[in-house]
């Protein structure tokens, strides 16, 4: 028995169990950090018996070889994720400052997203020619990834506060290496190399784009002991959306008690942590939700 092999009667789908092996055998290429703590945390993820029922609820059918939840294309075709990064720095671009070097990495980064449209286009097509059950543990196989890396980064929520804070940090760097760049051309006669006005620019660059996520669900009135937990949750959510178009409150409370040994995750306690507040009023339509 290897160390992938369930302690009982089950075992993740295969493709799962191939990503798991890929992600210990490399994870630097998931920007992932090579520990022993790490790699217990991928084997748990494939062993532990409570992951059982994730994996089953993913993978329920009618009987018709038609899945309960069909995975959006987009969510197992590499390239909508490139597209979807190269559309994000294209939104914190349009808030940046027009000047030159903005102005051409817009244009170069317009031409990359078109090429990017081209092949998301000719790979769904491929993808479309897939039997149904691959796409489906395609599908498993991109959240598994998921959660192994939400589980093992260190993002956390934040508060308004702290976003301004680090905000109006940059920018008194950037005051203080412009102030003293002047200083030096005038009274000592320097020349300062031109990257110092470079990383100036970049850190106001920086400060500004904090903007695009004061709406984010990360931001928190304030900070709380299951933090850490929260964090995974909600970023977990946000990936099952994606994939699934889905809410799976009662899975994410069972992957989190395997990630956070020790935890006692409910349903009812990861709807409350990952619901914007705006979908607990009256009136406002809500996706849909597994329970």
């Amino acid at each position: 028995m290897n160390s992938f092999d369930a302690t009982d009667s089950w075992s993740p789908p295969a493709l799962v169990i191939d990503s798991a092996k890929r992600l210990i055998a490399d994870p630097a290429s998931f920007g992932l950090k090579d520990t022993p703590e790490f790699e217990a945390l991928v084997i748990r993820l494939c062993t532990d018996r409570r992951m059982q029922s994730v994996w089953r609820e993913l993978l329920r059918s009618n009987g018709k070889d038609k899945f309960l939840y069909p995975p959006k294309l987009d969510s197992i075709n590499p390239y909508s994720g490139f597209l979807k990064n190269a559309a994000e720095r294209a939104a914190r671009l349009q808030v940046m400052e027009n000047d030159s070097d903005t102005q051409e990495e817009r244009k170069s980064l317009a031409v990359r997203v078109n090429q990017l449209r081209a092949l998301e286009k000719v790979s769904n097509v491929e993808l479309l020619s897939w039997p149904v059950s691959l796409r489906q543990q395609s599908a498993c196989a991109s959240f598994f990834v998921s959660m192994v890396q939400y589980a093992a980064s260190e993002v956390a929520v934040f508060t308004r506060v702290e976003v301004d804070m680090a905000a109006q940090e940059l920018r008194s760097i950037a005051d203080k290496l412009e102030f003293s760049s002047e200083l030096a051309a005038i009274f000592l006669r320097v020349q300062v190399p031109v990257e110092v006005a470079l990383m100036t620019e970049q850190l106001r660059k920086a400060a500004l784009s904090f903007d695009i996520h004061k709406g984010s669900r990360l931001m928190v009135k304030r900070r709380r002991s299951d933090d850490r937990m929260r964090t995974f949750a909600i970023r977990l959510d946000d990936r099952a959306q994606e994939i699934f178009g889905q809410h799976f409150y009662g899975l994410i409370a069972a992957v989190s008690n395997v990630v956070f040994e020790g935890s006692k995750a409910t349903q009812t306690r990861i709807r409350a942590m990952v619901r914007p507040k705006a979908s607990r009023r009256s009136g406002v339509k809500r996706p849909k939700e597994v329970r």
